[in-house]
């Protein structure tokens, strides 16, 4: 059985999971019914200024090639591969983590199950205008008041896909009739940019 950690470390993953998201904070703005019946809270993703210090500050490799052009890639990507990356255009004068105006897209979380069979789904939708996904920075925690435990969905989405999903089993402990919760998000690097996920939530009781 899986040991059950200090409700101190789980506050504590928590919040570094809160700031691997970029510090995003905006609350849900709407409660999908899946087909089980659960429902998935979404929200919004911002879109922000692709430089070179927003790269890497969301978890981004930042190389140059030849030509002295920067580019935005997946951080596990080998050295000299251009492949699924994503040029940094020149400084404009904006200010780092500055974000614009709308969104660029939705992510997701939610959790069902009982207890054996429980489960977390995430993922993501970009919009068709803001480009097409080619890396993504992604986790996503699982907390109750006496355990936590977490997931790192980083890598490369399927390329050409505007929507990427993930459903991973879970074994957080949980009083029962208590709550379990989740946090999910991250950010998306796309071939329009950097989009921001705005930290979508859930709870269901134990």
């Amino acid at each position: 059985m899986k040991s059950v950690r200090s409700i101190r470390n789980m506050l504590v993953g928590v919040a570094v999971l809160g700031l691997s998201l970029g510090g995003a904070s905006s609350s849900a703005l709407a409660s999908d019914v899946q087909d089980d019946g659960t429902s998935a809270v979404s929200s919004p993703m911002e879109a922000i200024k692709l430089t070179a210090d927003n790269a890497i500050a969301y978890g981004y490799a930042v190389r140059t090639d030849s030509d002295g052009q920067q580019w935005a890639m997946d951080a596990g990507t080998p050295d000299g591969d251009f492949t699924h990356a994503v040029p940094i255009a020149e400084e404009s004068g904006a200010s780092t983590r500055d974000r614009v105006v709308g969104n660029c897209g939705s992510s997701w979380v939610y959790l069902s199950g009982k207890e054996g069979y429980r489960s977390v789904y995430t993922g993501y939708d970009i919009q068709p205008k803001f480009g097409l996904p080619v890396s993504h920075v992604w986790s996503v925690a699982v907390y109750s008041s006496i355990d936590f435990e977490s997931f790192d969905f980083s890598g490369l989405p399927a390329w050409g896909a505007e929507r990427w999903f993930e459903t991973r089993f879970i074994d957080t402990q949980v009083i029962e009739g208590l709550p379990i919760s989740t946090i999910a998000g991250g950010s998306v690097l796309t071939t329009g940019g950097l989009c921001v996920s705005g930290s979508p939530t859930d709870t269901i009781t134990g």
